[in-house]
């Protein structure tokens, strides 16, 4: 794993998603405002789940 020289040092965390049975990736990014947001798209429309990653509200740390 290649990590850039400008990142200090300190924790960071990583979001991986495997395609399972089908083969595809389902997550998708959604910038809205001054977040962004990592969301699992509903058959029937809108989004399953999310979560926000940058911006307001963002996820914390442990």
């Amino acid at each position: 794993m290649y990590l850039p020289e400008s990142m200090s040092s300190g924790q960071y965390y990583i979001i991986i998603e495997h395609p399972m049975y089908d083969g595809k990736f389902s997550v998708i990014q959604i910038t809205s405002g001054d977040q962004i947001i990592l969301a699992i798209p509903s058959a029937n429309g809108g989004t399953q789940s999310s979560f926000v990653i940058e911006g307001p509200n963002r996820l914390q740390r442990s």
